[in-house]
């Protein structure tokens, strides 16, 4: 996992596709070839208009940098960045969470499902299973 400062990379490996963007702008500066134009009998009747161009020499620069920012965003988002994943879990078994689900933990309920999902999410890019054992006593 690369990190840098608060943001880690769980994929950093996608990171190096960020090379490609060169040849990405490069590829985007080509323009098609010019339409031929094929006489149709029954447009004789418009060979009195005038016709414009409608294709530009070239890419606009804006379109140009919007379409390197896209693949730039698509890149970093495959490379899955995490923020403030510096607390690491210790151990190398099965994650062991004891939660108390009675009555009396009802007033932080919200606080202990976020910090499950933050171990769960932690466990998950270890690759480690998680064991969640409740205190209260199961009615039958």
């Amino acid at each position: 996992m690369l990190s840098v400062g608060a943001i880690s990379f769980a994929a950093p490996f996608a990171l190096a596709a960020l090379v490609t963007l060169p040849v990405i702008w490069w590829f985007l500066r080509l323009t098609p070839p010019i339409p031929m134009t094929i006489r149709f009998p029954p447009v004789r009747l418009l060979l009195g208009l005038k016709t414009r161009q409608e294709s530009s020499a070239k890419t606009p620069l804006w379109l140009l940098i919007l379409r390197l920012v896209l693949a730039a965003v698509i890149i970093l988002a495959v490379s899955h960045p995490l923020l403030n994943a510096g607390a690491r879990l210790t151990g190398k078994g099965p994650l062991i969470v004891i939660i108390d689900d009675s009555w009396a933990a009802a007033a932080h309920w919200p606080q202990r499902r976020a910090m499950l999902g933050g171990l769960a999410d932690q466990a998950e890019r270890d690759s480690r299973p998680v064991v969640v054992v409740s205190t209260a006593p199961v009615e039958n």
